[in-house]
């Protein structure tokens, strides 16, 4: 695994690791696919009431459907040894594209969201107590 990150490797255009660590690869990548259906469930749910919701939903969905669709492809590639697309340097930019786009997910949440979903909220009570347009 250390050897992984030694410049000799991580810029050589084919990989040479063994298959445990593609064996790694694919549990990562798939826990990553499984995330996005268990958030996808339970935010169904939530996101039919609030907007908010639907749009924490859409963001955390995309952000795991494309890391781990991204990760598989990048997984094929090594495993089939294609020049170019098989470089572990890919894997490492895919991991910078993971970290700052939760970033970016958790920017969102902890300052957008809440506010989103107290005003909606406030307008769904508001709303209850206006006279009907019939």
């Amino acid at each position: 695994m250390l050897d992984f990150f030694q410049p000799t490797n991580l810029f050589n255009w084919r990989t040479n690791f063994s298959s445990s660590f593609l064996i790694w690869e694919i549990f990562i990548f798939s826990i990553l696919f499984i995330l996005f259906f268990i958030f996808k469930i339970t935010l169904l749910k939530k996101s039919k009431a609030y907007k908010s919701y639907k749009i924490l939903s859409d963001k955390i969905s995309s952000f795991l459907s494309t890391c781990a669709i991204l990760g598989f492809v990048i997984i094929f590639c090594q495993w089939q040894n294609i020049l170019f697309l098989s470089a572990p340097i890919l894997l490492v930019i895919l991991f910078i594209i993971f970290i700052v786009w939760f970033i970016i997910i958790l920017r969102f949440y902890l300052k957008n969201f809440k506010i989103l979903y107290k005003q909606e909220k406030q307008n769904k009570v508001f709303k209850k107590y206006l006279p009907d347009k019939n």
